[in-house]
C-alpha cells in the first residue's frame, strides 16, 4: 500500500481508493480515516485543481460514509484546507456533489 501512496501516478490513487474501500467495508471509522488520508494525499501530490477534483469525486463515491462520519470528514477537510490554504475542493463543491450525487 505504501508503494501506491508514494506513486505520483493518479491511477495509483484510484487503485488505492478501491482497495481501501473493499478493505474497510465493515469498518466505517477506518474508512473515514483512509478517506481523509487519500484526499489529503491529493493536495500533497501537487495535482492540478481539476485533476484533484476528479480524483476526489471518485474517492468520495467509492468510500461513502454514514452521515455522522461524513460530517466528521467534512470538518477535518475544512480545517485542513484552511490550514494549508489550498481549496481545490471547497466545502461548497462537496455540498453540491452531495446534493447531486447522494
Amino acid at each position: 500500500m505504501q508503494v501506491l501512496e508514494a506513486n505520483p501516478n493518479p491511477f495509483a490513487t484510484v487503485v488505492l481508493a478501491h482497495l481501501k474501500s473493499q478493505e474497510t467495508r465493515q469498518d466505517p471509522a477506518d474508512r473515514r480515516a483512509w478517506k481523509v488520508r487519500l484526499v489529503k494525499g491529493l493536495y500533497e501530490r501537487g495535482l492540478g485543481a481539476e485533476d484533484a477534483r476528479q480524483l476526489f469525486r471518485f474517492i468520495d463515491w467509492v468510500m461513502a460514509l454514514p452521515p455522522a462520519l461524513e460530517a466528521l470528514f467534512r470538518d477535518e477537510m475544512d480545517h485542513y484546507e484552511k490550514e494549508k490554504h489550498v481549496p481545490y475542493i471547497t466545502s461548497i463543491e462537496r455540498l453540491a456533489m452531495e446534493l447531486h450525487f447522494p
